[in-house]
């Protein structure tokens, strides 16, 4: 019994890479200033924040520019060229695009080009980043796209502050209660003419020792001032009746 062919292997899916495209499309410019390395790693990738680096290695693998040990493909020498880099990225768009380009032909909308990114998983932000890439390498490529092809739009959220509660007048404060006070008055004549009058309101419990002393030595001079001359008058006027 003649053997049945073995099953080809199925290629593994592609799933969008969504790193920003300038970054990628700087990283093979610099890699095209110097002799192409063997392998591309995280040392080559200086000045590039860690997580990015990911996402940087993630898309040259997806796109066949390294292998799955990170070694340099043919592809990845071209698209580090600048007479063949278009050529390269008109490729990947062809190769790995396919569902988008197709979609493109049919002037689609921006909804049909969200939804055909469905398959990868990708909301939010992920995905907005993913059709940013896209739209980035074709226009980098020099491919038109549908005039309604877009990115989402990106959503914001506004977080909003517990508002303080403002305490009405005289919430939570210690009532007052009226201090007593007692109201007095002192009226001296003045041998001149007039007269002179000392108002006191005060608090005679809680007044300090030397208030106190000091309100008493004004009643008492008033009380005092005057007299002896009005006596003096009096008794001047008597013996001129006299």
């Amino acid at each position: 019994m003649a053997d049945e062919p073995m099953a080809e292997a199925s290629a593994p899916a592609f799933t969008p890479p969504y790193p920003a495209f300038s970054t990628l499309n700087s990283f093979l410019t610099h890699l095209g200033s110097k002799p192409i390395p063997p392998r591309i790693d995280r040392s080559l990738m200086v000045g590039i924040a860690n997580g990015v680096q990911t996402q940087v290695l993630a898309a040259l693998r997806e796109f066949g520019l390294i292998d799955e040990a990170n070694q340099v493909t043919d592809r990845l020498v071209g698209a580090t060229r600048d007479e063949t880099r278009q050529a390269i990225y008109r490729e990947i768009l062809t190769s790995y695009y396919a569902n988008q380009m197709e979609l493109s032909e049919g002037k689609g909308t921006a909804a049909q080009l969200a939804e055909s990114f469905k398959p990868s998983g990708y909301t939010g932000s992920t995905l907005r980043k993913a059709i940013t890439f896209f739209l980035n390498l074709a226009a980098a490529g020099d491919v038109p796209l549908s005039p309604h092809f877009r990115p989402p739009a990106q959503r914001t959220t506004v977080r909003k502050r517990p508002s303080k509660a403002v305490p009405s007048p005289g919430a939570d404060l210690p009532s007052l209660q009226p201090v007593p006070t007692h109201r007095n008055a002192v009226r001296t004549e003045l041998p001149s003419g007039g007269s002179l009058t000392l108002v006191c309101e005060v608090d005679f419990v809680n007044m300090s020792r030397e208030d106190r002393s000091f309100m008493y030595h004004l009643v008492d001079e008033l009380n005092d001032y005057g007299r002896p001359a009005v006596g003096a008058a009096q008794e001047g006027n008597q013996g001129s009746v006299a």
